[in-house]
């Protein structure tokens, strides 16, 4: 092939990819790894990384799930597999010894010196890998939602957010727990689409995957119940889409979303392996005060189908969320507190997000309400209606004000809401795509001048 065949092919290529909005998320993708890939090579390891990855590594190679059991295994264990190829030096403990996180993570990085940063850097591409997926489900979220230049939106919106380029450049949970939870959503929009037992273990599988990550998506199933149950109600009223079929009865759609917290519960305890599954509260000693008050019911003999250091783990999160733990003395606007503010996470979503988003915020909810045909319940319901639980709970329920890390799990839903922007009559205009091309390009902005200290990002 001479060089004028290979720069014709080149620049085709080029011209294609600037004029087909299929390659459109694929470049953002690229672009969005390639910056959390180089912004965090000269980054050292930060304090919940020191913990997570050591014990990470430690619960895939012992299967020992007493090591950092405050928080589940599966985000801690999928950068744990670059030890397959990066060989680092794991510290052996006595079974009879208590592990304590900490102490591990100084062993660890005491044994590896010279190649500790190496052995980070790669657990860290697993995240960022982890994260590009999660990008890509919320375009298809979108797109499925609002056509494809919704996905794009969306995934802008996703890519170009300061906060979640920190935290997917790190071997932390946050990051993770976010797509596993966007994907446990996701797969539950569609069970609501479609109520039939193949989308119901799907949802199942996902939710498990979502609960194995972070235990605050424990939140999700009391609400995933309510919306099942509001929109088994509202669908038993309708007639049937497709002639000759009946919708499922309001007893049946119940049953399927027990079959998807069933597979829910199946995949938790595989996520541990089995490992100390139906156990008694009576034979546990608890300090939060849900488990024992639990423990002080009938209930504390009957046998736990879940495994015991994932309700141990449950149990540690429960009584740090209770206050009065001196490691989590929260900060705001020059004041401390053993307690925290109501107020915390909206001051936190104000500041830590480019100031242009409220303004996608306005203009998608309008949409959302006036343009017709108006999205389904179920999707204002699992877009809108989840996010503002989560908010509700972290201001109102728990006394951990220590960064706005906790709410990362919401952010993609809220992303693929805001897709919903590009419904606007005036938005399909020249001047209106003018407009949110302006937008966008403003909100990427924090993004480029702050590389690459995201973590540190305030607007």
């Amino acid at each position: 092939m001479n060089h004028t065949k290979a720069f014709g092919i080149i620049l085709s290529w080029l011209r294609r990819a600037f004029t087909d909005i299929r390659i459109i998320p694929f470049a953002i993708l690229i672009l969005f790894f390639t910056v959390c890939v180089l912004s965090q090579r000269d980054k050292s390891v930060t304090v919940d990384e020191f913990a997570h990855f050591p014990a990470g590594i430690f619960n895939l190679m012992t299967r020992d799930w007493r090591m950092n059991n405050e928080s589940p295994p599966l985000v801690k264990c999928l950068p744990g597999v670059t030890a397959l190829f990066t060989a680092p030096i794991v510290p052996t403990l006595p079974s009879d010894e208590p592990p304590n996180t900490w102490s591990f993570g100084y062993r660890f990085m005491y044994d590896n010196f010279t190649r500790y940063i190496d052995i980070f850097s790669w657990g860290r591409i697993v995240i960022i890998l982890l994260s590009s997926i999660g990008g890509w489900l919320v375009y298809v979220f979108a797109a499925q939602l609002f056509g494809r230049w919704g996905g794009i939106v969306s995934l802008v919106l996703y890519a170009a957010n300061p906060n979640i380029i920190a935290h997917a450049r790190l071997v932390t949970i946050d990051a993770g727990a976010a797509v596993f939870f966007l994907a446990a959503v996701f797969f539950f929009w569609k069970f609501l689409e479609r109520m039939t037992i193949a989308s119901a273990l799907l949802a199942g599988l996902a939710l498990g995957a979502a609960e194995l990550s972070k235990f605050t998506a424990l939140i999700l199933i009391p609400v995933m119940l309510a919306i099942a149950l509001i929109t088994a109600a509202q669908r038993a009223k309708l007639p049937s889409d497709e002639p000759g079929k009946r919708r499922p009865t309001f007893a049946a759609s119940l049953c399927l979303f027990c079959l998807v917290m069933a597979t829910c519960v199946v995949a938790i305890n595989a996520g541990y392996l089995f490992s100390g599954t139906f156990f008694t509260l009576a034979d546990q000693v608890f300090s939060s005060e849900i488990i024992k008050g639990l423990a002080a019911t009938p209930l504390r003999h009957i046998p736990i189908p879940l495994p015991i250091e994932y309700v141990r783990g449950f149990d540690v999160q429960m009584a740090i969320a209770q206050g009065n733990n001196p490691f989590y003395m929260g900060y705001l606007m020059g004041e401390h507190s053993m307690t925290g503010w109501w107020y915390y996470y909206l001051v936190g979503l104000l500041v830590k997000n480019p100031e242009v988003i409220w303004v996608f915020v306005a203009f998608s909810l309008f949409a959302w309400i006036t343009v017709n045909p108006r999205p389904p319940l179920r999707s204002w319901l699992c877009l809108w209606g989840i996010p503002c639980v989560f908010l509700a709970y972290f201001s109102f329920v728990t006394n951990t004000p220590i960064g706005i890390r906790f709410l990362i799990p919401i952010f993609p839903l809220l992303f693929v809401a805001l897709g919903g922007i590009v419904r606007l009559p005036m938005i399909k205009t020249v001047w209106g795509k003018v407009l949110v091309g302006a937008m966008l390009c403003s909100y990427c902005l924090p993004a480029i001048a702050i590389f690459p200290d995201y973590l540190s990002y305030f607007n």
